[in-house]
């Protein structure tokens, strides 16, 4: 059940908050967990009712393994392994098996991992991971399986994020407030929602035909026009973009609709002016997770500088993997941890030695925007072949320069021009970066409810003070513009599902 589905906005989500309200005039909070419980397990089930109990399994396992480690401390250590190989081998099983036996080992036949993919494994997956790492600290407090339960299910969240830690939302599960969202909350979560919709539906969707087109030309032999090449990969920066942002503000919305506040996932991540800052705005809680998982038990910054630099090119290759069980996505995780190793590299030289490194000043901006936007071709395509075409259409002297190599198959004559790839194209993308570019984060307007994420804003301190959402007449015609726009363009075609349902 998608958020931008019919079923899900005028029935699933109605009867679920309606019940939701009804339980609190009671005063009993448990009979809103349980209402909200039961709602998230028939939200996953709807999808497919077979995987149920995979979820419920994992639930149940490491539900056990933290009441062992809160009897027998001393088992705390094999536990702790026991949940890591049980957890990263289920994930491994589902999502990889088909990268690692097919695509390394070579068999022949094997199907792709992700034609079976358990919807969310990789968020829920994660999630239990955290929690049972929070479970095992002495001062750790226990759960019972019913609270945790709704903690790994909570609906909002369960399928793309954000990935929560224990003192996060568990606290707010047991308050005796618990589904007593106050009337401006409420309101406030009805216009987050109804704005992530609108990105969903009006503007990423719209992005995606002349992404699409763009990276389904790199399949072909032939290099794709220059130019035509540059939208085709903005258009993609966009769609992705509003996709994960519209999916982010309807996940904290939804949350809000029930008295819970979600932790900040997104916060205008294209204005970060370098690409260590874009990882603390772009899917803020799967970065926190590699820095407190990966990164730091592997040292982190208390080992010398190369293997710092080393440590996150290692980290983003894990993070690349997560995303997906491909060599693209490996590639994808290259490219962000050498980023990030030469930002370190970068201050570094400007702190400490010689100036040879120049301070990038207002255009560290730009520069982090286009490596971010270039580092998505290896993201999107669909093979290294793919991605070398799409590399190669964007730079046609570098396409020159492979044919001279590999022959007239690359010569940058032999290119395509896709009809849909025009004006409209341009106005729309024009439009879409703009946005993106200067257009205060939804976290900056909502900030009174979501709270401070700890980042600097990029907006200026006049537009938030007059845009920032209050009960008013501003805010109840934007919510209803945006929502009934998106609800037309919803019912004129077949509802999409978001980008990072795949991972």
């Amino acid at each position: 059940m998608l958020f931008n589905s019919v079923e899900f906005i005028f029935a699933f989500l109605p009867v679920v908050f309606a019940l939701a309200a009804l339980a609190s005039r009671t005063g009993s909070a448990r009979l809103v967990r349980d209402i909200l419980l039961s709602a998230s397990l028939v939200f996953y089930a709807w999808w497919d009712v077979g995987r149920l109990p995979l979820l419920l399994g994992t639930i149940c396992f490491n539900h056990l393994l933290a009441l062992i480690i809160g009897v027998r401390p001393t088992l705390r250590s094999l536990c702790l392994v026991a949940g890591v190989f049980v957890n990263v081998g289920l994930l491994a099983y589902f999502k990889y098996r088909g990268f690692i036996l097919g695509d390394i080992f070579g068999i022949p036949g094997m199907a792709s991992a992700t034609d079976s993919l358990p919807l969310g494994i990789s968020f829920f997956t994660f999630q239990q991971l955290a929690w049972l790492f929070d479970a095992a600290r002495p001062d750790a407090e226990k759960t019972s399986l019913s609270i945790y339960a709704l903690f790994v299910t909570f609906f909002p969240q369960l399928i793309a994020g954000p990935i929560v830690h224990h003192n996060e939302l568990v606290p707010q599960l047991l308050s005796p407030q618990c589904g007593r969202a106050p009337a401006p909350m409420i309101a406030a979560g009805i216009s987050l929602f109804a704005i992530g919709l609108f990105k969903k539906v009006v503007v990423a969707d719209h992005f995606a035909p002349v992404a699409d087109a763009a990276f389904a030309a790199t399949t072909t032999s032939q290099l794709l026009d220059c130019g035509q090449a540059w939208v085709g990969l903005a258009s993609y920066a966009c769609q992705i973009y509003f996709d994960f942002s519209g999916y982010s503000d309807m996940a904290l919305g939804l949350g809000m609709l029930f008295g819970i506040v979600l932790p900040i996932n997104f916060y205008s991540p294209y204005k970060s002016l370098d690409v260590a800052e874009f990882w603390k705005r772009w899917h803020i809680t799967l970065s926190r997770f590699l820095r407190d998982f990966v990164y730091i038990p592997l040292g982190g910054n208390r080992v010398g500088r190369p293997r710092q630099w080393l440590n996150l090119v290692v980290t983003m290759l894990v993070g690349g993997l997560w995303h997906g069980a491909g060599y693209t996505f490996l590639l994808w995780g290259f490219l962000h941890g050498l980023l990030l190793a030469l930002v370190h590299i970068h201050r570094h030289a400007i702190g400490t030695t010689v100036r040879f490194w120049p301070r990038l000043g207002r255009f560290s901006w730009g520069l982090t925007l286009a490596c971010v936007i270039l580092a998505w071709v290896p993201f999107r395509a669909s093979s290294l072949p793919s991605v070398a075409r799409m590399y190669m259409s964007l730079c046609p002297p570098a396409a020159l320069a492979v044919a001279m190599v590999a022959g007239d198959d690359f010569a940058p004559t032999s290119t395509l021009r896709l009809p849909i790839i025009g004006n409209t194209a341009l106005v729309a993308l024009a439009c879409g970066l703009g946005a993106c570019l200067f257009a205060p984060s939804t976290a900056e307007l909502f900030r009174d409810f979501l709270g401070d994420p700890g980042l600097p804003s990029k907006s200026p301190t006049w537009l938030l003070d007059l845009l920032s959402w209050r009960p008013g007449r501003f805010w109840a015609i934007t919510t209803a513009g945006t929502f009934f726009l998106a609800v037309m363009d919803l019912l004129s075609a077949t509802p999409s599902a978001f980008l990072y349902f795949q991972f």
